[in-house]
């Protein structure tokens, strides 16, 4: 991709961009309220789709799609300009620490989950991304039987993790759908969400995205973390090693990689 430098999030009120070294991740609101959504990975592939509260659709990968920095502060896509609201650095795959205390809980999900997960299957046209950032969380699943595209702020916590979602479709292809794509996304990213602790138990029930969303802790071990959201789904973070290396690119913690 571009200079390191320029690796990050950015965001406007109609518009969010990932770049690291192999991924470019982008979503722009569309006059129609339509939100299209292009993706690049170096070595793997290229996609664009487009998401309405009805469906999303695969289309052609726009051919004039170009991402330009005028400065370390901004970006330009198309003729939209984003403000930065992250800087990552990239590091090389190492030896994540174990987890050995219960004070360890939201600070080792910080770090297990920094990184690129990234899939391509040539033959049914399926696509997964998923990039976490220390801030943000972005994904991009397209194939058939599933459409899944999210932007989302992350906190850990020892209790559990919340997001909060300022972009999002899914559709499940049965009977749950949600369509959402914030009238404030720049403030919203730039700004710390809300975080309610109270929220973090296992009999909640509610699922008001808008507010965000908790996963509470129901068990751990010194590799790995498993959190329960409130529909009854397990959830796992497990400690990343350079033996057991399932990620497409590392993106640094704090202190570490190099």
């Amino acid at each position: 991709m571009d200079s390191p430098t320029m690796y990050g999030v950015w965001v406007s009120d109609n518009a969010q961009l990932l770049v690291t070294e192999m991924v470019c991740l982008y979503f722009e609101k569309q006059c129609d309220g339509a939100v299209r959504v292009v993706l690049r990975v170096e070595g793997l592939c290229e996609d664009s789709s487009l998401f309405t509260s009805e469906r999303a659709v695969r289309v052609p990968f726009p051919q004039d799609f170009s991402v330009s920095f005028p400065n370390e502060q901004e970006v330009v896509v198309g003729g939209n300009t984003l403000r930065r609201v992250e800087e990552i650095e990239m590091c090389n795959p190492y030896d994540m620490p174990t987890l050995d205390s219960p004070d360890q809980v939201g600070e080792r999900m910080d770090e297990w989950r920094l990184g690129t997960v990234a899939g391509y299957d040539p033959v049914k046209q399926n696509v997964v991304v998923e990039v976490s950032t220390p801030k943000c969380m972005m994904i991009y699943l397209m194939g058939a039987g599933f459409h899944y595209f999210r932007c989302a702020r992350i906190k850990n916590t020892d209790e559990g993790t919340f997001f909060y979602q300022n972009i999002i479709f899914q559709d499940n292809m049965k009977d749950h759908r949600l369509c959402y794509f914030s009238p404030c996304n720049e403030r919203e990213v730039m700004n710390d969400p809300e975080l309610v602790m109270a929220r973090f138990r296992p009999d909640a029930t509610d699922y008001d995205f808008t507010k965000g969303v908790y996963w509470h802790i129901t068990s751990t071990t010194s590799d790995g973390i498993t959190l329960h959201d409130v529909r009854g789904k397990d959830y796992y973070v497990r400690r990343k090693t350079i033996e057991n290396n399932i990620w497409y690119e590392w993106i640094k913690y704090p202190g570490r990689g190099k």
